[in-house]
């Protein structure tokens, strides 16, 4: 029988760093460190909660975009979240959710409200506070089944058009028509 492992609070916390910062899945990081996949989840779970957050909404940090389809695979998140201040004309990282299966809370503010109030593959968020957000964190619980399957509508119709290469294409063709 093997004998469970003994790692210090540093050890954890490094490998929480690691894991949320690097552009390499949890699931290699955990390989690299030789910690079981799902004891890294929890110390991700626990060292990446925010001090303004409740317990049950953990930060995962920054990523790079490479990687965020793997990411999500290996966190495993009900929702996503877009919090822009400023109005977007489209919002990749909502295409990119919705891609990945995610609804999204989101500011109804630009292309990121348009967006979600066309497809209701998300929730929206009328104020630009935190209390707004906070006051909107129980409908992911109730209307959960409803917008993910939004989002899957979104996937077999919309979303089929909408990879980074075909969007690329899109916004080349547009900077190309002011240019010239």
């Amino acid at each position: 029988m093997s004998q469970k492992k003994a790692y210090t609070a540093e050890f954890k916390e490094a490998a929480v760093k690691l894991a949320v910062e690097s552009e390499q899945s949890v699931n290699q990081t955990a390989r690299e460190l030789e910690v079981n996949v799902n004891t890294l989840h929890t110390w991700i779970a626990k060292y990446c909660t925010g001090p303004d957050l409740p317990g049950t909404v953990i930060e995962h940090g920054p990523y790079h975009r490479n990687g965020l389809a793997e990411r999500v695979r290996a966190i495993r998140p009900h929702a996503g979240a877009v919090f822009s201040v400023w109005p977007e004309t489209w919002c990749h990282t909502l295409t990119e959710m919705w891609a990945a299966g995610l609804p999204v809370l989101g500011f109804d503010i630009g292309a990121v409200g348009d967006r979600l109030r066309q497809s209701n593959a998300g929730w929206l968020v009328n104020e630009l506070t935190a209390s707004a957000v906070a006051d909107k964190l129980p409908a992911i619980r109730q209307e959960w089944s409803q917008k993910h399957s939004a989002v899957l509508k979104w996937q077999q119709q919309q979303g089929l058009q909408q990879s980074c290469a075909a969007m690329a294409k899109q916004y080349w063709s547009q900077y190309c028509k002011l240019l010239m």
